[in-house]
């Protein structure tokens, strides 16, 4: 019988950011017997690490919490931009007791626990978890924020990381913008398993014919890639907190609202420069903050402000919090 039940949101317009969080929360938990429920369109590469204890479901319906209630199962936490009105009261009407996740908007209805992670927003201090402290990464990002981490020499590695989906197409216009510039930069391009524009990156990358731009897709460790890059243009998910603990410092983008908010909050906090949207993404704005990277000095400084900024625990104190509102039912 399990006693939460883990739901994650995926699209091709929202990434699998929601799916990753979930699965690396489930992880922290200790003494929860849970279950997940992903969306369909997740990436069937994710369903094998939840270990069989994963379903795949086409909508969270009134039918699936029903389902969900009658496991046995006695709450469920959703994770997702926003949280539709409509979802909670179906799961409050099945007998489940809600706690969500969200990166938009207000407090949920029927939400009994709130972890909000709309990193930036004046207003998030309305959850009862927020801030880059409760940020939900993968374990081995503790590691590196926890490890030093020592810049060396003028730049030679350059990491295009605009998360899983990068539905804007900031990967291609980097590519176009940096494509002859700074022969002595190897330019890693990495595509996530939703990636929207592959074709067409593939298709300019061809056309470019930049031997130093080099397409990396689905990378098996990506934080270790993250460790060894110089720097990184990124967008304001959490694909830029993931940077910040490995102490790579960035030029954020952002594609929505919530990204921009977060990317500026980390370009305030020291971590980098704030760049703009897939407009701004042109020679003229993009060389100037690469030189000022040149720097390992300059490197080095950002980096230790970064991990100040992101310690990548954010499991394990989400994990405990939600511990001990389960222990109140």
């Amino acid at each position: 019988m399990i006693q939460l039940g883990l739901l994650a949101e995926c699209s091709k317009a929202i990434g699998s950011g929601h799916v990753v969080e979930t699965l690396n929360l489930s992880r922290a938990l200790r003494g929860i017997r849970w279950k997940a429920y992903i969306s369909q369109t997740a990436p069937k590469n994710l369903t094998p690490l939840f270990k069989g204890k994963v379903e795949r479901v086409s909508v969270f319906s009134d039918r699936t919490f029903a389902r969900i209630a009658n496991a046995g199962c006695k709450a469920v936490l959703f994770n997702s931009l926003t949280v539709a009105p409509a979802q909670t009261c179906a799961a409050a009407k099945a007998g489940l007791r809600v706690a969500c996740i969200t990166a938009s908007g207000p407090r949920p209805e029927n939400c009994g626990f709130w972890i909000d992670l709309d990193i930036g927003n004046p207003g998030n201090s309305q959850g009862d978890l927020s801030g880059t402290a409760h940020m939900i990464l993968d374990k081995r990002f503790e590691r590196l924020a926890t490890s030093r981490r020592k810049h060396e020499g003028p730049l030679k590695n350059l990491m295009i990381i605009m998360g899983g989906t990068d539905n804007s197409g900031c990967s291609v216009a980097l590519a176009k913008a940096l494509a002859h510039q700074l022969p002595q930069v190897r330019k890693s391009i990495i595509a996530g398993p939703n990636f929207a524009k592959l074709p067409e990156l593939r298709r300019t990358l061809a056309a470019l014919a930049d031997p130093t731009l080099v397409l990396v897709q689905s990378p098996k460790n990506l934080p270790l890639l993250m460790k060894k890059a110089d720097a990184a243009f990124t967008l304001g998910s959490d694909t830029s907190l993931e940077l910040a603990a490995a102490g790579t410092p960035t030029i954020l983008m952002q594609e929505c609202p919530h990204e921009l908010r977060q990317a500026r909050f980390l370009a305030r906090g020291g971590c980098g420069f704030f760049l703009g949207n897939v407009k701004k993404a042109i020679p003229r704005l993009i060389l100037p903050l690469l030189s000022s990277l040149e720097s390992p000095t300059k490197r080095q400084k950002i980096a230790k402000k970064s991990k100040k900024i992101v310690d990548g625990r954010g499991a394990a104190r989400v994990a405990k919090a939600l511990s001990q509102w389960l222990k109140g039912q």
